[in-house]
């Protein structure tokens, strides 16, 4: 028996069984080319994590709608609002089920506030005119300034029942694809988030205001998906439990959410806390946050479904989590950029030889600067599909 063997036991989320506990969180990797087309690198970068034994993907940079296809903060994303994308994408997950890997497709609705018209020309929307303002910049590398982003476009109920109905026809179109299952985001700010989030909704219509008022966003998005798809294939929301910002989200609404997602047919949550005021939560500095806080073990109480909670590094403290009952799946994304075989290392009792993630966020830089993400401890991080990097082979 190994200190991490509780990661690698099966279960299921709605109908589909996962072989482990171990999930490649959704992340940009801004390698799709053309954009909105999954390329070879993609379908490489992804394969190698999967041939590294995690047991579910979860896609990031992944748009439903076009609204968020027109005010994405950087170029290379991928598409299900168009059929056009559909024969790249269905090769992506081929290429990651031949691992015996099951493989989500995040499908984010708009940035909102994080949206940016630089790619584009199109404003962002969001709930209200708000922009993001970040004192301290982002707190990592290279985003220490103070940072006060473009203000988004408020949506006029007209369109955001268009963002509502379009939420549905990429979720057809992902299941078209392959895809094993579907996650909704509402956190970070991003669209839903800023409809849900108290500080960000400055709205006095049906979809601001009050607690149900400002679910209605999300909760609307889940139904037509699951309209759209059925009742046979897994839905999930990565939600954020408290964004760490005076008048912002908190932990007791957000356990009320889960409660009214959890009865409209959410088969998983996938927690998220912080925001882009204080990335370094987000992006956190050490294991077991969620722990420490009691996030996790107040969402395991509120509600019976399936639990993802990011930021352990070390398959130890994830294996422990688990066991504990306090999370049902480790979301790993900084550490596999960094090892791909973080997974199978952890399950041989391997621990030691992981290449660790310097936690420098690094790769978050080059997200957010728009640039393909890459990795300071693993050189083949983006250059998977020949195994070379600039300057020559690794």
């Amino acid at each position: 028996m190994t200190d991490t063997e509780a990661l690698f036991t099966p279960l299921a989320i709605g109908g589909v069984t996962i072989k482990n506990r171990v999930v490649m969180g959704p992340m940009a990797l801004l390698d799709a080319h053309p954009p909105g087309y999954a390329s070879e690198q993609t379908r490489a970068a992804y394969a190698a994590r999967a041939a590294g034994g995690v047991g579910l993907i979860v896609t990031g940079g992944t748009v439903a709608t076009r609204w968020a296809w027109e005010s994405a903060p950087f170029a290379p994303v991928m598409r299900f609002d168009t059929p056009e994308t559909l024969p790249s994408l269905s090769e992506l997950t081929e290429t990651v089920h031949r691992h015996d890997v099951k493989i989500f497709a995040q499908l984010m609705q708009g940035y909102g506030r994080g949206g940016s018209s630089r790619m584009r020309g199109v404003q962002s929307v969001a709930a209200s005119a708000v922009p993001l303002v970040a004192q301290k910049g982002f707190g990592i590398e290279g985003y220490t300034d103070p940072y006060v982003g473009e203000t988004p476009r408020a949506l006029p109920v007209a369109e955001i029942r268009e963002i509502e109905a379009a939420m549905g026809v990429a979720a057809r179109h992902a299941v078209r694809a392959g895809f094993d299952g579907v996650e909704i985001p509402c956190f970070v700010g991003y669209l839903a988030a800023g409809f849900f989030s108290p500080l960000l909704n400055r709205r006095e219509d049906e979809y601001g205001g009050s607690f149900d008022n400002r679910s209605r966003f999300i909760i609307n998005n889940v139904r037509s998906v699951r309209a759209a798809i059925g009742p046979d294939i897994p839905v999930g929301v990565r939600l954020t439990c408290s964004d760490h910002v005076p008048g912002g989200i908190e932990l007791e609404e957000a356990l009320q959410l889960a409660q009214r997602l959890e009865s409209e047919g959410v088969d998983y949550l996938s927690l998220f806390m912080g925001s882009y005021e204080v990335m370094e939560i987000a992006a956190s500095q050490r294991d077991n946050l969620f722990e420490d806080h009691g996030y996790a073990q107040a969402f395991k109480a509120a509600v019976k479904i399936p639990i993802m909670v990011p930021g352990m590094h070390d398959p130890r403290n994830a294996a422990r989590a688990v066991a504990a009952g306090h999370v049902d799946f480790a979301v790993v994304t900084r550490p596999l950029l960094a090892d791909p075989e973080w997974a199978n290392k952890a399950r041989r009792g391997e621990v030691e030889s992981i290449t660790p993630c310097d936690r420098s966020n690094f790769c978050v830089t080059r997200l957010l600067g728009g640039l393909p993400v890459r990795c300071h401890r693993n050189p083949r991080m983006g250059w998977e599909r020949d195994g070379v990097r600039a300057g020559g082979p690794v």
